[in-house]
C-alpha cells in the first residue's frame, strides 16, 4: 500500500477534519481523487471515529475455498476504501435514509465521480454483524449508458445505503436503531462490506 501518515501532530487535509490516516504512494489502480495531503497528491486509508459512537465490528468477509481466495483476494487488484464525504468535511450517511435523490447522498464530495470499483458489471453488499445472519445484496454497478461506465460515487453510496435499509429492516433493527454509514471497504474482488457506526456505544 505504500507509506502512510498520521494525522496527529500534523494539520488535517484540508475540508477533512477526521482524516487519521493517509497514503502518498498507492498502487497506480486504487489512485483516485480525494482530499491532498499537505499540498501533494494523498489517498485517505481511514478516519478516527473516537466519541462518536461505536463501529460495528464486523468479520471480514472472504472466500471459502483456497482457489477463489487465491484469485478473488489474495492475487485481485483491490481498491482503497471508499468514504462517504460531506462537501463540509461531515463523514457518512444516516441510515435508513437511502430515498432516490436524498441530499444525502446527491451532495457528497466528488459524488459525480466515476466510483473506483474494480470495473466489474456487479458486486455483492455484505454485512456480518454479529449475532445476526450474514446478510448480501447484488447490485449492478455500470451505467445504463452505451458506455456502461462505472456508476458515480453517489449512486454507489444509494446502493449501499438501500442495503444497510434492507439488511436492519429484516433484522427489526431499523425503527430503533441511530448511526450512519461511513463509507464501504472491498473485501475481495466482487464483494464491498460498509463500514456502520452506531450512534451512541452500544456494543
Amino acid at each position: 500500500m505504500g507509506s502512510h501518515t498520521e494525522s496527529p501532530g500534523h494539520p488535517h487535509p484540508p475540508n477533512v477534519p477526521e482524516a487519521i490516516f493517509t497514503a502518498r504512494n498507492v498502487p497506480r489502480h486504487a489512485r483516485v481523487p480525494t482530499a491532498s495531503l499537505h499540498g501533494n497528491g494523498g489517498w485517505v486509508i481511514d478516519y478516527t471515529v473516537v466519541g462518536t459512537g461505536t463501529v460495528v465490528p464486523q468479520s471480514l468477509w472472504m472466500p471459502q475455498h483456497g482457489n477463489d481466495l487465491r484469485r478473488h483476494v489474495v492475487e485481485a487488484a483491490l481498491q482503497l476504501p471508499i468514504f462517504f464525504v460531506h462537501p463540509n468535511g461531515t463523514l457518512g450517511i444516516p441510515v435508513l435514509d437511502s430515498t432516490v435523490n436524498t441530499p444525502q447522498t446527491v451532495t457528497l464530495r466528488n459524488g459525480n465521480l466515476r466510483a473506483p470499483l474494480g470495473g466489474k458489471v456487479t458486486t455483492y453488499i455484505r454485512i456480518q454483524w454479529p449475532g445476526y445472519e450474514p446478510f448480501q445484496r447484488q447490485i449492478q454497478i455500470k451505467d445504463e449508458t452505451p458506455e456502461h461506465n462505472q456508476i458515480t460515487i453517489a449512486k454507489f453510496a444509494q446502493h449501499v445505503s438501500r442495503s444497510v435499509d434492507v439488511f436492519l429492516l429484516k433484522g427489526s433493527l431499523g425503527g430503533s436503531l441511530g448511526g450512519r454509514i461511513i463509507g464501504a471497504i472491498q473485501a475481495s474482488a466482487g464483494c464491498w462490506m460498509p463500514i456502520l457506526q452506531l450512534t451512541g456505544y452500544v456494543m
